[in-house]
């Protein structure tokens, strides 16, 4: 480890550190998450999608808490804890190094031979300082982290040259970690048009490089996650399959689409402006959506890369929209869709319901200007429809 000019700079001094003492600042970092959750290509393994996405939060925890116990003479200090990512800081201490290293290694090499390098664990180790406001003469000491992290991925390319054989039930295994449960906001497989819904806040990034302290940072993200948590939790015709971070990824069915992504937006709009804490973001906040309409029998990775591409669209054209085959929607045309349907769901017999789930989004638009029940709805669709379309065209 080199010795470098790095901080980290906290509002509040951690317990038993004080200002301006050299420290170790520690780090966990998971790679191929994505390939580990997505690897089955069917409808059928929605469950244990969601599983496996459990199981990077439960194993980030367990190797936090290993580390907590095994460094407390160090006083280890985590900052962050969340899907597979570890960063703490502990005292400067050559023993305390070691054990860090020693442990990370053993955990790295049983992993790695639980899921054949499907996913994989990478650690490091460096100096910094800690301060509790910045002089100017010190620079933030996350990005020196990375860099030892990603020494470390170079570093561990013989974990291909180890014994392959695998119990599948180390302490570390999803086995070991999260048993099969039913999950309580499973939808049907028998509905046969479904919807891909990727969320994205906006303009965090803004508010994260307006803070300098590491522990008010880690408070922040932490607060966005427990939002995430409680937005979804319990709303019906969901099934969740990734939330972590700013990102939210589930399936629903076509048929409820709009109420949905509507309930969703509206539980986190209303938590981020209860949160004292986020008072600086209320003002950037925003949540881009992106939607991929697809049917049961198609492979997963089209509809997850469809959805990544429509978020990605919502974006690229002033972010806090929604964007669903090309048709991008601020979030109160959405609202408006959804109150017109709500009207229209009094009046529409089964037949025309099932209708409506034959078309693709615009034609079901549509479908829906040709049915509402008041002409100011139908006048309304229409130019909704009229403008989004000259918008794509100018594109």
């Amino acid at each position: 480890m080199l010795w470098t000019k790095k901080a980290l700079f906290f509002k509040d001094m951690p317990e038993g550190y004080r200002k301006n003492e050299k420290i170790l600042f520690a780090g966990v970092d998971f790679s191929g998450i994505q390939g580990f959750i997505y690897q089955n290509d069917s409808m059928e393994s929605l469950n244990e999608i969601t599983r496996r996405s459990e199981y990077i939060q439960q194993l980030s925890v367990k190797i936090n808490e290993e580390l907590t116990g095994i460094l407390k003479e160090y006083l280890y200090t985590p900052i962050t804890v969340s899907s597979g990512k570890i960063q703490a800081i502990l005292k400067n201490n050559k023993d305390a190094a070691r054990v860090f290293e020693s442990h990370l290694k053993n955990i790295q090499e049983i992993v790695f031979l639980e899921y054949q390098g499907r996913i994989q664990i990478f650690y490091g180790v460096t100096y910094a300082w800690i301060r509790n406001k910045n002089s100017g003469r010190y620079n933030s000491a996350f990005p020196a982290l990375m860099n030892v992290i990603e020494k470390n991925k170079y570093q561990s390319t013989n974990l291909y040259e180890l014994d392959s054989e695998s119990s599948g039930y180390s302490r570390y295994s999803i086995c070991s970690l999260l048993p099969e449960k039913e999950y309580e906001n499973s939808i049907g497989f028998d509905s046969i048009k479904l919807a891909a819904v990727k969320m994205d806040f906006d303009n965090l990034g803004n508010l994260f490089s307006s803070i300098m302290e590491a522990d008010v940072k880690a408070n922040i993200s932490e607060k966005i996650i427990e939002i995430i948590d409680k937005a979804v939790s319990g709303i019906k015709n969901l099934h969740l399959i990734y939330a972590g971070g700013d990102d939210i990824f589930f399936i629903c069915p076509f048929s409820c689409i709009l109420e949905v992504i509507q309930t969703v937006y509206l539980n986190i709009k209303r938590r981020i402006y209860e949160e004292q804490e986020l008072a600086n973001y209320k003002d950037d906040f925003g949540i881009s959506c992106g939607i991929c309409l697809f049917h049961r029998d198609v492979p997963m990775i089209h509809y997850l890369d469809n959805a990544e591409t429509e978020l990605l669209k919502s974006k690229d054209r002033g972010k806090n929209q929604i964007t669903v085959e090309n048709l991008s929607l601020s979030w109160s045309e959405w609202k408006k869709l959804n109150e017109i349907m709500d009207r229209c769901n009094h009046t529409l017999d089964s037949k025309k319901r099932e209708e409506f789930l034959r078309f693709k989004f615009r034609h079901f638009l549509q479908v829906l200007a040709q049915n509402a029940c008041d002409i100011k709805d139908r006048d309304y669709i229409r130019q909704l429809l009229t403008r989004v379309q000259q918008e794509v065209d100018y594109d």
